[in-house]
């Protein structure tokens, strides 16, 4: 027996919050009190499941008002002019802080997903300035040179991304340096949900010394191996593009198949790439829980900035390594193509990347460097929109063509399994669907229909309140139509079932488009308008995903997003600059075995240097920020 609470969002003159609480508190809050309440009711909270629903007129007031704000025709007076409208369309003009699409998403859904969204418009508004710089260069032919006139007018186009990345950090501190964090009415905001057991005082040393032998032992020889199982892959598309480059049809009798090939290879990088952000966020996660933390803004915080450093190392270390180490010109070459070399002395053999920089000329070793980052860099913003809000919708719409199309018989049977193999890796959290399970077994949940007529009516007047709150939570086009008590209980069931709306995961993809627009696109040009109209799209989607596509999630307060987001800013800016100098005294050096040895290792810890100072400065910012608070 599953007990249903369901609570609609008029409740809160009968709830009463903290004595810090507003007098007239918010949806927001309102739902953060109810969630202690509940929590304080029941003494063991492992078999307590709640979650919050979407209201259908509710999400069609938040969508008008998207619309209406990119009309810019909130917050004035008047209607703005047509050029002006078109300037807040396209993200050029956004609404401040305050503006009242993020007031009211801060009021429903909470801070850290009004902080989300406003940065996310603020990043396309930073992309725009950067678009015309980016503009004027393609136009001049510019791309990474070795010498002559173009190197000169590369390196001015590097050194504008790189003042750019400290324009874009320095306008994020500026927006929100002004407005505190929101506080809410969590479960304790000094102790974690699961309270740990701290160790007595004269446990302490003890204590520590398991905490660490844990991430000594444990935690970091996981991410290590996450990390070259991530290189492993990157090595082996690396590898297969190669192959189809230059080896598969070496007399260019084929081209056609050929360019069809290396294109299915940069659209299968970019999905396998999506596979691989879950399961960083849950080593993050689990790094987080190996020790104890005495407070959840300290569980916070290591999860954040865990998350983000296994990001970063997971889309920047292989790019480092070619550009480090593979495509440097360490010693004198013919120049010549030699594919036929020996290459048994290596570790790996042929199938390592120093037998590649061997065989391979400088030239076309820079060529591949480039090519890799389209995948990453191009392709997978446009394929996270289209995986993440198209596809579910899709689905969803295959779902009950399905019902209507096929009736009973096999065709039916290999349509539904199809069905629910798509709506688990992309619509649905399959572990709240039963696992493995769900794909013979189907609808893992039995809701009790009444049988006979007295019951039903006994149960429509007894819960006449509650008639209007299942109503308005599913997603019926008429919300005063009474329906039957099982079809509302499944459809708030299949709100249960859907993958949470995480505004923090929005947050992580953010900083990963930063960091790549800051180191790819010094190499890159086209890329930074790939990426603008990529997340142009993205601000037009996020909502309608947050809205149809996911679950809603609890609302949480936004200090440490704030926090994280602020010190990966920082983070980067000195790592581009790192980055940068390595491009052009490594990377792009033709006479770099010209110098001698001691000067090669000087240049290149310098730049490793420079990445480490950067996650110190992090880790340091992140550290003022926590005492602050």
């Amino acid at each position: 027996m599953v007990r249903l609470l369901c609570i609609s969002e008029g409740f809160g003159s009968d709830i009463r919050g903290p004595a810090w609480a507003p007098l007239t508190p918010t949806p927001c809050v309102q739902l953060c009190i109810l969630r202690t309440l509940v929590r304080e009711a029941f003494e063991s909270e492992s078999s307590l499941r709640m979650w919050p629903l979407q209201d259908p007129r509710v999400a069609e007031s938040v969508l008008a008002t998207e619309a209406l704000a990119a009309a810019g025709l909130l917050g004035c007076t008047r209607a703005r002019r047509w050029w002006m409208r078109i300037l807040y369309f396209l993200r050029i003009c956004t609404h401040s802080v305050g503006g009242p699409l993020f007031l009211l998403l801060r009021d429903l859904y909470g801070p850290t997903t009004a902080f989300s969204f406003k940065w996310a418009h603020c990043y396309v508004q930073a992309l725009w300035v950067l678009a015309p710089w980016a503009s004027l260069f393609l136009c001049l032919g510019v791309r990474p040179f070795d010498t002559g006139p173009g190197r000169v007018q590369w390196e001015i186009f590097k050194a504008g991304v790189v003042v750019w990345c400290a324009g874009t950090g320095l306008s994020m501190w500026w927006h929100f340096r002004h407005q505190p964090p929101a506080r809410l009415p969590m479960v304790s905001i000094d102790t974690l949900e699961h309270r740990p057991a701290f160790p007595s005082h004269e446990r302490v040393w003890s204590s520590r010394i398991k905490r660490h032998a844990k991430l000594l032992f444990i935690g970091w020889p996981s991410v290590l191996l996450f990390i070259a199982l991530i290189n492993f892959t990157f090595t082996g598309f690396t590898q297969l593009i190669l192959y189809f480059r230059y080896t598969w049809d070496p007399d260019k009798t084929q081209e056609l198949w050929t360019q069809l090939i290396l294109t299915a290879c940069d659209f299968s990088f970019a999905i396998l790439l999506e596979l691989y952000l879950p399961l960083g966020s849950a080593l993050a996660t689990w790094m987080a829980t190996l020790s104890d933390h005495r407070s959840a803004l300290d569980f916070a915080f290591v999860i954040e900035i865990s998350t983000l450093v296994v990001a970063a190392m997971e889309k920047v270390v292989f790019f480092a390594v070619l550009a480090f180490q593979f495509v440097p010109e360490w010693e004198e070459s013919t120049g010549a193509e030699d594919l036929g070399r020996d290459c048994s002395h290596l570790l790996l053999g042929d199938y390592s990347i120093a037998c590649l920089r061997l065989r391979l000329p400088f030239k076309r070793r820079q060529d591949i460097f480039e090519s890799l980052m389209v995948g990453p860099f191009l392709i997978s913003p446009f394929m996270k929109i289209f995986v993440r809000t198209g596809v579910p919708l899709l689905i969803r719409n295959w779902e009950f063509l399905s019902r209507q199309l096929f009736g009973k018989g096999l065709m039916r049977k290999v349509t539904n399994t199809l069905t629910r193999l798509l709506l688990a890796m992309f619509v649905s959290d399959w572990t709240k669907l039963g696992g493995i399970r769900f794909l013979w077994r189907g609808w893992p949940f039995e809701v009790i229909a009444f049988k006979d007529n007295e019951a039903a009516g006994k149960w429509q007047e007894e819960s006449m309140p509650m008639q209007h709150c299942f109503s308005c939570f599913t997603c019926c086009k008429k919300p005063s139509a009474v329906q039957k008590p099982e079809m509302m209980v499944e459809s708030t069931l299949r709100h249960y079932v859907r993958k949470v709306f995480d505004p923090k995961d929005e947050l992580l993809e953010l900083a990963e488009s930063f960091m790549q627009m800051a180191f790819f696109g010094q190499v890159l040009p086209m890329g930074v308008l790939c990426v603008l109209l990529a997340q142009f799209l993205e601000t037009k989607a996020d909502l309608a995903k947050m809205l149809l596509v996911r679950r809603r999630s609890f609302p949480e307060p936004d200090g440490v997003p704030r926090a994280t987001q602020s010190a990966f800013a920082c983070a980067v800016l000195l790592a581009a600059v790192a980055w940068s100098v390595g491009l052009s005294l490594l990377t792009y050096n033709r006479d770099l075995w010209r110098w001698s040895l001691e000067l090669q290792w000087l240049v290149l810890l310098s730049v490793l240097l420079g990445f480490f100072l950067s996650g110190l400065l992090a880790w340091k910012w992140l550290v003022i920020s926590r005492l602050r608070r």
